[in-house]
């Protein structure tokens, strides 16, 4: 779970990232180097870590963990109109003492299916640390299992009819004097280790985005759910690769076709123009 230390401020749950320190206002020491990660294997099978609590104040708890879902097909899992959610619990003030207390880090999700289908938002977020200094949960884990099938008309079955968000962000930390914020509003060291005890940090630390992994995706496709790569964008092989920009095409034209796995994208000529198949270069009459 967050660090809880005596008049400090809790620090967030750690899960698929770092929880984000707790700070104090007389106690800048608290800055201490924060809960750490952890998985097991290629599998997203614990509870996220509680936020600790603003010590001695044990009445006012960090927030909770997100809990583990797992969801298994043979062939389709549809998720339509809902939210899946393991988010962590944001933690609580103690406005007496002006201790905050850290949220929860997100939770598990596992899926194991052959296709994916629908428009769920799917939430594996940290909870936010309280106002005066709570830090933020970290993000949850997410592992996604499409069970393989090489035959390749198959593969935008997959995920081609998959249009949800999924939200591994780590949660905000409590600003020190109780105030609202937003992760712009403080700069986050490049390193989850402990901050300078020197700087004229205001809040909490944020906490680390979650982390997922997947089975290997074929040529063309990508990501947790193995989504085709976008218009524009190709991944080559069979593999973890993520889909890069398309660089191929002439000037009059355009990029026209998604789950490319070559270098080679699909485009076709601008209007006013002969088409590709007499005119592979898109090229102007003048130049024709």
């Amino acid at each position: 779970m967050g660090n809880a230390t005596k008049n400090c401020s809790g620090s967030g749950g750690a899960h698929g990232g770092h929880g984000g320190w707790g700070l104090s206002l007389h106690h800048k020491a608290c800055m201490r180097d924060v809960p750490k990660p952890y998985s097991w294997g290629n599998e997203a099978s614990y509870e996220g870590s509680a936020g600790g609590a603003a010590l001695p104040y044990l009445s006012k708890y960090g927030g909770n963990g997100g809990g583990i879902i797992w969801m298994t097909s043979s062939n389709t899992v549809t998720l339509n109109d809902t939210l899946v959610t393991v988010k962590g619990g944001e933690g609580e003030p103690y406005f007496h003492s002006k201790l905050g207390s850290g949220g929860g880090a997100g939770g598990s999700i596992h899926v194991v299916t052959r296709n994916i289908a629908g428009n769920a938002d799917i939430d594996l977020s940290g909870g936010d640390g309280s106002g005066f200094g709570g830090g933020g949960g970290s993000g949850g884990r997410l592992v996604a299992n499409l069970l393989s099938n090489f035959n390749s008309t198959n593969h935008l079955e997959q995920s081609i009819h998959w249009n949800g968000t999924i939200n591994l962000s780590g949660g905000i930390g409590g600003h020190l004097h109780g105030k609202n914020r937003t992760k712009d509003l403080q700069q986050v060291p490049t390193s989850p280790a402990t901050p300078d005890p020197s700087s004229d940090l205001m809040s909490g630390g944020d906490g680390e985005d979650g982390t997922s992994h997947q089975s290997k995706c074929f040529g063309g496709f990508s990501g947790p759910f193995c989504k085709p790569c976008p218009i524009g964008t190709y991944k080559l092989n069979f593999g973890y690769g993520l889909c890069v920009p398309c660089t191929n095409k002439p000037k009059y034209s355009f990029y026209d076709d998604i789950a490319q796995s070559t270098t080679q994208c699909s485009f076709q000529c601008i209007d006013g123009f002969e088409q590709v198949d007499v005119n592979p270069l898109c090229l102007t009459t003048v130049d024709l």
